[in-house]
């Protein structure tokens, strides 16, 4: 950039001096013109240094004050003006508005021909402007072989270095990663804790920084060792090599993004066969799983991270905006429920279903590790519903020392999952093992004798409800989660204690059942629950 400053430094200027404005003398000259109109800068484009002989302004020189603020406004960068000739000076008010906008005056000799100013500024410009372009070129050369040679980002970083002076780190979105060489260790630490997402420029606020962005799409920032020479704004120089850098490092991270969805898919694919039961060869397993350095030997278990009510929150209307939020909010759950368990030292491997994540965890010596497993998966648990606007049912199978067999420990975690919501409240963890009675009916349910059996109870209470406009059924449903205690059930139902006898005794009358019995009471409770299980769509 050339600059007022290094004009006033050129050898063949030496006796122009700034009478006014002096601070402003960074501003950078693009082309000088010379005034021959007071409403000059109509035509003006930006960066022009105005000479004048002061012809126009002789006859009112008060009105420069006003010229000085729209030659501001248009984007001058400073203002040339043969005094002696035409004008001796210029009016006080004029300087002050000058230095109040820091707006360059300057006085030039009145022997200087227009040429004599217009050449070797031009000349300067023109130089300055062929080794930007040199630099650029160079840069351009240098950056481009590092995408040709599949260069890592720490090495792309590393090259950058060289042109600028200090570290320089990236910290990617993409990835939630950090990148840094050994020159920006220190960098890269003291930006620990930082929050890797669109917003994370505003706890950068007061370091320099520099956005990558494509298409309007964020990528990370750019992050620079603060010096104590440069606290102002990126050089032009040192500006260059940061964009031809920032173009490779989103080349880069568009590569690594496709061989990661490449990859994911594949890796998705091998755990659907697995959770499937599409693979009947131990052999098979261990080799794909050997291409994304995973050991089966110890078995796993299957654990079902399932969002509750997530469709019912997109009810209202379903496009391509409201899939893009759903594949978002899906990833995150994703990737907080993969961090969990990861950072616990497991082995995972895992898949997203639609609204479900399911994880294959192999847990070494797992009767030992099952106290500290339980309390990982509440931690992940709670963490979901800290971070996010819904919560999660997880469902967990039994451990399968061999891998052969993890389908089975996937349809049990599938089957906690569904009847845990008729069971209790949703967002909880429900181990399939600690189902109960529950198991045995999950492998009935949709038998036609289970059918039978549940519709001989339900039928009759239902068909009551609708000719007499009772509410016998949701009574009789209550007893039971309630343990047939007629006090706590009238008060969760918000009626009075005799019309809760009431009731009551017209179920043991419609029923033909003396619900006292404890056989009678174990029909009615199998019946709700092979209701309730139906009721839940499967998985």
């Amino acid at each position: 950039m050339f600059t007022v400053r290094d004009m006033l430094d050129m050898p063949v200027f030496w006796d122009f001096r700034i009478i006014a404005g002096e601070k402003g003398e960074g501003r950078e000259v693009t082309t000088v013109s010379v005034m021959d109109a007071p409403d000059i800068y109509e035509w003006m484009k930006g960066g022009e240094f105005l000479i004048t002989s002061a012809y126009v302004m002789r006859e009112h020189p008060e009105e420069t004050e006003n010229l000085i603020v729209r030659l501001v406004e248009h984007g001058a960068s400073a203002f040339g003006i043969k005094f002696s000739r035409f004008i001796d000076h210029l009016p006080e008010r004029a300087l002050e508005k000058a230095n109040e906008l820091n707006f360059p005056i300057i006085s030039i000799p009145v022997e200087f021909a227009f040429t004599d100013v217009i050449n070797p500024v031009l000349q300067e410009i023109v130089d300055a402007q062929a080794s930007v372009l040199r630099y650029t070129e160079l840069l351009h050369h240098v950056f481009t072989e590092s995408v040709l040679q599949d260069r890592s980002v720490p090495d792309i970083l590393e090259m950058l270095e060289t042109f600028i002076p200090g570290a320089a780190v990236l910290a990617d979105i993409k990835f939630q990663r950090i990148y840094c060489t050994k020159k920006g260790e220190e960098l890269r630490k003291s930006l620990e804790g930082l929050s890797l997402d669109e917003h994370m420029e505003k706890e950068l606020e007061g370091r320099e920084t520099f956005c990558l962005r494509n298409s309007g799409e964020k990528y990370g920032c750019l992050i620079f060792e603060q010096r104590e020479d440069e606290k102002s704004p990126l050089l032009e120089y040192r500006k260059i090599a940061v964009e031809q850098a920032a173009i490779v490092l989103i080349l880069k991270i568009q590569k690594m993004l496709s061989n990661a969805q490449i990859e994911a898919k594949y890796r998705e694919e091998f755990v659907q066969d697995l959770i499937y039961s599409n693979i009947k060869s131990r052999e098979e397993i261990h080799n794909r799983a050997g291409i994304y350095r995973w050991d089966f030997t110890e078995g796993g278990v299957a654990v079902l991270v399932d969002v509750d009510d997530f469709k019912q929150k997109y009810a209202e209307g379903f496009d391509r905006q409201t899939n893009e939020s759903m594949e978002r909010e899906m990833s995150r759950v994703m990737r907080i429920s993969r961090n969990i368990l990861r950072d616990s030292g497991y082995q995972i491997s895992y898949s997203k279903l639609n609204d479900r994540v399911v994880f294959l965890v192999s847990v070494p010596g797992w009767r030992k590790e099952t106290p500290r497993f339980r309390e990982i998966l509440e931690r992940l648990r709670e963490e979901i519903k800290k971070t996010m606007d819904f919560t999660v049912t997880i469902g967990v199978g039994r451990y399968r020392e061999d891998i052969l067999q993890i389908s089975e420990s996937f349809r049990e975690a599938r089957t906690a999952v569904s009847i845990s919501r008729t069971m209790q409240p949703k967002d909880r963890v429900c181990w399939y093992e600690e189902l109960g009675i529950y198991k045995l009916l999950s492998l009935v349910r949709d038998s036609r004798e289970a059918e039978e059996f549940e519709t001989s109870y339900v039928r009759k209470l239902q068909e009551y409800d609708r000719k007499n406009h009772m509410e016998l059924w949701n009574t009789a449903v209550t007893l039971v989660n309630c343990d047939w205690n007629l006090k706590q059930a009238s008060e969760k139902l918000y009626i009075h204690y005799n019309s809760m006898k009431y009731r009551y005794r017209k179920i043991c009358e419609i029923l033909g059942e003396d619900l006292k019995d404890s056989d009678s009471r174990l029909n009615l409770q199998i019946a709700v629950s092979l209701y309730q299980m139906r009721e839940i769509s499967p998985l």
